[in-house]
């Protein structure tokens, strides 16, 4: 009669070890999983096509490359055509922020001298105060 009892309980024992082993399973399965490599590409990818697209470009082009315009020969004309005397701390401030592509393609999409010069001299003050 005690082996019979024992049976019972290796029984009661396997069948708990196996209810807990389908639970951890299952919390496994259900934890996020890492994105591979492939996948974040992929995404990368994705938002790069979204930048082109609100840009106006879906050639696929990359943010390193500048666009016609935007170079710093160009931005610095368009700073001296507004108002920013060579030699001035305004001037040099432009230079400063022209390295910077993203500055570039922002001061050539102002359409007026006065809205180029007055987003400069904003400029130069918030410089001047760091």
């Amino acid at each position: 009669m005690e082996c019979n009892n024992d049976l019972e309980y290796n029984k009661a024992s396997d069948q708990k070890a196996k209810g807990a082993e389908k639970r951890r399973a299952a919390a496994i399965a259900a934890s996020p999983k890492k994105k591979s490599k492939q996948q974040k590409n992929i995404t990368v990818q994705e938002v790069r096509h979204v930048e082109n697209v609100i840009a106006g470009s879906t050639s696929g082009t990359s943010s390193n490359d500048v666009p016609r315009g935007h170079g710093i020969k160009d931005v610095i004309k368009l700073a001296v055509q507004s108002g920013a005397k060579e030699c001035s701390d305004l001037f040099f401030t432009a230079t400063k922020l022209f390295m910077d592509v993203d500055y570039r393609e922002l001061f050539s999409a102002f359409e007026t001298n006065e809205g180029r010069l007055d987003w400069l001299n904003r400029m130069h003050e918030e410089m001047k105060k760091k």
